[in-house]
């Protein structure tokens, strides 16, 4: 998740416009986008026979190698389990109301913490740069708070596509 990076836009890599000036928006990495559509995509099938990483592929129109290796991710976050064999394949560990975008983003791409990288070069600025890292953290708890509020239910039943939270793909 990045909070200060510039989205793609329409244009390919031409940052969102408002106003004439660049907007911040956060932004989910590709690989988180496509681990929370292919987790609503396992957790939409009820028959309970394991999918297979071909057609979770086929379903989000990526590399079979790209989706295994996030259902591989999925797996080692023990959100999803993998059944070997001809008639194996993954499923979701448990129920999808039970699963939250924050554990998807967090199996993918590991913890969302705060990180202010910069190191003052005079101690008047030690005060200022607390100010910076407490208002980063307040947004950090923020994103973990409303990340973990929306399921993989909640995005299974999103018919648009959309994550239901307002969260742009990063390229």
């Amino acid at each position: 998740v990045t909070f200060c990076g510039l989205a793609q836009g329409s244009a390919g890599d031409l940052p969102i416009q408002k106003l004439g000036k660049a907007v911040s928006v956060m932004k989910l990495s590709k690989p988180a986008s496509h681990a929370a559509l292919a987790m609503a995509y396992l957790g939409a099938r009820h028959d309970g026979r394991p999918i297979q990483a071909r057609q979770v592929a086929a379903h989000l129109g990526i590399p079979d190698d790209s989706a295994l290796k996030i259902l591989q991710a999925l797996v080692r976050g023990r959100i999803v389990q993998s059944q070997p064999g001809r008639a194996g394949g993954y499923q979701l560990v448990g129920p999808a109301e039970q699963v939250t975008l924050l554990n998807i983003v967090e199996a993918i791409d590991g913890p969302i913490v705060t990180d202010v990288s910069f190191q003052p070069g005079s101690p008047s600025l030690d005060g200022r740069l607390a100010k910076l890292r407490a208002a980063c953290e307040r947004a950090t708890v923020h994103v973990r708070h409303e990340l973990s509020q929306h399921t993989v239910a909640d995005v299974a039943l999103e018919a648009t596509g959309n994550l239901g939270c307002g969260l742009a793909a990063a390229g």
